[in-house]
C-alpha cells in the first residue's frame, strides 16, 4: 500500500509499468554480442548495426518507441491471435510468417519476409505502451534470423527488466 502510494506522489520510472530502459544509450553495447566487423551509430530512440563484411551484408535497427492505440491489450487479451497478425502480414507479403514470442511480462512476436531482394526478421516487444522493434535484413534469412534470435535473447532482458 505504501509503495503504491509512493509510486503516484512521486511518478518514479521504477514504478513504471513499461521498459526498464526507455533510452538505447543505456543498453548494453550489441557490437560485442553479433560479432567482428560489426559498426554502430547509436542515439536515444535507435541504434543501427551493419557489417558490410559479414556473410549476407546484415543491417539491424533497433527502434525504441510508443505503442498506445491498444495493440498490446488486443494481444494479450487474445482479441488478436497470433494468427490475425499473420493475416496481416500476409496481405502485405504473402510468404510473411509470425510467431509469437515467450517475453514475461511483455507481449512479442517475430515476422520473416522477403524485403526488396533480401530477408527480414523483425521482433516486436510491447510492455506498458513501451515498443521495441528489432529489424535484422540480409541477403541470407538464416543470418536475418540468426542476428534477430542474438538480440532477443541478450537486448531484451536487459531492456524489459526481466
Amino acid at each position: 500500500m505504501r509503495l503504491a502510494l509512493i509510486c503516484t506522489l512521486l511518478a518514479s520510472p521504477a514504478c513504471a509499468d513499461g521498459f526498464a530502459i526507455t533510452d538505447l544509450t543505456k543498453a548494453p553495447d550489441m557490437v560485442p554480442v553479433l560479432g567482428a566487423g560489426f559498426i554502430s551509430k547509436v542515439e536515444a530512440d535507435r541504434v543501427t548495426l551493419v557489417c558490410f563484411e559479414c556473410p549476407g551484408a546484415p543491417m539491424i535497427d533497433i527502434l525504441m518507441g510508443r505503442q498506445t492505440d491498444g495493440t498490446e491489450d488486443r494481444i494479450r487479451s487474445g482479441e488478436t491471435t497470433m494468427a490475425d497478425m499473420q493475416s496481416i502480414c500476409q496481405a502485405r507479403e504473402p510468404a510473411c510468417k509470425i510467431n509469437g514470442l515467450s517475453v514475461e511480462s511483455a507481449v512479442g512476436f517475430v515476422s520473416t519476409y522477403p524485403v526488396l531482394g533480401q530477408n527480414g526478421s523483425t521482433t516486436v516487444v510491447m510492455l506498458g505502451g513501451d515498443m521495441l522493434t528489432i529489424r535484422s535484413v540480409s541477403a541470407d534469412p538464416a543470418v536475418a534470423s540468426a542476428h534477430a534470435l542474438t538480440l532477443q535473447q541478450n537486448l531484451i532482458p536487459a531492456i524489459t527488466g526481466q
